[in-house]
């Protein structure tokens, strides 16, 4: 498309209209932000320059172009990858039969590179997934490791997590260049939706917006890491963002949960036992029962975790404290202590056991203040229950402040 005022090709980005298929008004010329539909700018209902706000003319133009239809066949086996989001395959087996070739390349002026010996540009979805290998690649250099054994190795794993507005660049076109290129596919693409805030869309001009440097310049940044894993689920939903839904949860679970679960233990054995972890007597049914919960969580988490649903782990985690905190005020150790010492230290040794289990199952999540806090517990961070043992020396901290701010 040409713009007759500017005397200038348009690129995808300069061209808005409205959405062909769901009227959506003002939408970007390569795909509309509100039905995630990708299209070409041709395919605009009223289309505009936004330079000039005038309709542009077609003009014929050579443009270079990726043979996607040659990969057709490919990328219908490679969406029968059981990780991959059943939605969102769905969705694109639909596009898949009307698969058209994917023209690569932009008039200037664009912002991006050049095509070598020609006065066209690479469109941005071609050169920015070979971003992530050129930074994997920065990566293995500056810590003297081998590039190729994480890219076209076949016991390497990749996970890729994506916005859902990004889904056809990364199911079908990023994939297709990676086979042609005999690398490393990836094994599973978790699909997210977008942040709004407080129930509005994110707009600079209308000051709708917040950024991750502005919640850290105030608050912990495993606040916001919490916060957004708790909202956030395994799906393309969008997600809001709202102050005080981010006080209750950090204050609410993060810190009444878990932090009043480790420092109220950790301070009984300090006070106690002289800081050292006591070695458990026989155990009461009560004792069996609560014992028995420890490996099938951290089974649990570990599957979670492998098919990257971080909010189920951390709800399943969160879980796990409630009922660790259950087990603290069932058996009482405050009292057993005076006349059922033995009992006492069991109590406390199960307990200390439940924190540090836990503590391990939040690292991915809070990864900063896991690493703080386990040095408490005497313990070094490794998804390893038999290092968690008699005789380990604590040393409580006051886990986390709490947000005081009201919103």
């Amino acid at each position: 498309m040409f713009d007759e005022k500017e005397k200038t090709f348009l690129s995808d980005g300069f061209v808005n209209g409205e959405c062909t298929f769901c009227g959506a008004q003002d939408q970007y010329g390569d795909g509309c932000e509100k039905c995630g539909k990708v299209y070409s700018p041709l395919d605009l209902k009223k289309p505009y320059s936004i330079l000039s706000k005038q309709a542009p003319v077609i003009k014929e133009s050579t443009h270079l172009f990726f043979k996607l239809t040659k990969a057709k066949e490919f990328l219908e086996e490679f969406l029968e990858k059981p990780a991959l989001s059943k939605d969102v395959i769905n969705y694109l087996k639909n596009w898949l039969e009307k698969l058209e070739e994917w023209y690569i390349s932009r008039e200037p002026p664009y912002d991006g590179f050049k095509f070598p010996g020609e006065d066209k540009y690479f469109y941005v979805w071609w050169d920015a997934p070979l971003g992530y290998f050129a930074a994997l690649k920065h990566y293995c250099e500056q810590n003297n490791l081998s590039f190729t054994s994480f890219v076209k190795n076949e016991k390497s794993e990749i996970v890729q997590f994506i916005g859902k507005d990004i889904v056809y660049h990364h199911y079908l076109f990023w994939p297709a260049m990676l086979h042609v290129g005999g690398y490393n596919l990836p094994n599973a693409i978790p699909v997210r939706g977008h942040l709004t805030l407080n129930g509005e869309k994110f707009s600079k001009s209308r000051g709708i917006i917040i950024t991750p440097a502005q919640v850290v310049s105030k608050y912990d940044k495993d606040f916001l890491r919490f916060y957004l894993t708790a909202v956030t689920p395994n799906s393309p939903v969008d997600v809001d963002f709202s102050w005080q839904e981010f006080k209750n949860k950090v204050n609410g679970e993060l810190i009444d949960n878990y932090g009043n679960l480790l420092f109220r233990v950790t301070s009984m054995i300090k006070t106690k036992c002289d800081s050292k972890v006591p070695e458990p007597a026989n155990y009461e049914d009560e004792d069996k029962a609560f014992s028995e919960l420890f490996t099938p969580f951290l089974e649990k988490i570990k599957g979670h975790y492998e098919k990257a649903d971080l909010k189920q782990a951390l709800e399943t985690t969160m879980d796990f404290c409630r009922k660790s905190n259950k087990y603290v005020n069932d058996t009482k150790p405050w009292d057993l202590q005076k006349n059922h010492v033995e009992r006492y230290k069991t109590v406390l040794y199960l307990s200390f056991k439940a924190v540090a289990i836990a503590t391990i199952a939040l690292t991915p999540i809070i990864p900063d203040s896991c690493d703080r806090l386990i040095k408490t517990l005497g313990l070094k961070l490794k998804w390893d229950e038999s290092l968690i043992k008699p005789g380990l020396i604590v040393n409580p901290q006051i886990p986390f402040k709490k947000i005081e701010e009201e919103f």
